[in-house]
């Protein structure tokens, strides 16, 4: 296979160093251990992928390998570089407003408590719906952005519209 120019990232260090192995092994399996040692073994390196599968790069994983971390293939045609799920920061105070500067699930807000770290959060993540609509947006404060998070990594559920995370509104 001829491999086609390599463009790089704009994320850190560790990403840079993961997809320069994945890509000297372009259309080869490359083993979780491998790719948590390019990463110094410092970073969670499962969540360093999911971050570049986000941008565009076309990663495929199957399970199993060396010590259960699995097997990484990368596949081109590569991403341009930029990002795309960026939220403008016009859209981010339409949000903020829309949302009387208040989390969505807790109900906390920079009213009552000026220190509240409040985060523009998908409701259904950007990974799965690549949508960055004020509809698909809301705000939620750190702690609760957070769980919703790791509630969204183990979830089972196919749908994300009937989730009370995703949608505190609309199904209490």
């Amino acid at each position: 296979m001829e491999k086609p120019h390599f463009p790089g990232t704009q994320r850190g260090e560790a990403h840079k160093k993961m997809l320069q192995v994945l890509y000297e092994n372009l259309g080869s399996k490359v083993s979780g251990d491998d790719l948590f040692r390019a990463g110094n073994e410092r970073f969670n390196y499962a969540r360093r992928l999911r971050e570049l599968k986000e941008d565009g790069w076309d990663l495929e994983y199957e399970g199993g390998g060396k010590e259960g971390k699995g097997w990484y293939t990368l596949y081109p045609p590569f991403p341009s570089g930029e990002r795309s799920d960026r939220i403008r920061t016009a859209v981010r105070m339409r949000v903020l407003i829309k949302d009387n500067f208040s989390c969505q699930l807790c109900g906390n807000n920079r009213h009552t408590d000026p220190s509240i770290v409040l985060q523009v959060d998908h409701c259904i993540p950007f990974a799965l719906s690549k949508n960055n609509s004020e509809e698909n947006l809301q705000i939620l404060c750190l702690e609760c952005n957070l769980g919703k998070k790791a509630q969204c990594r183990d979830c089972v559920h196919k749908e994300c519209l009937t989730c009370k995370l995703a949608f505190p509104k609309k199904n209490k």
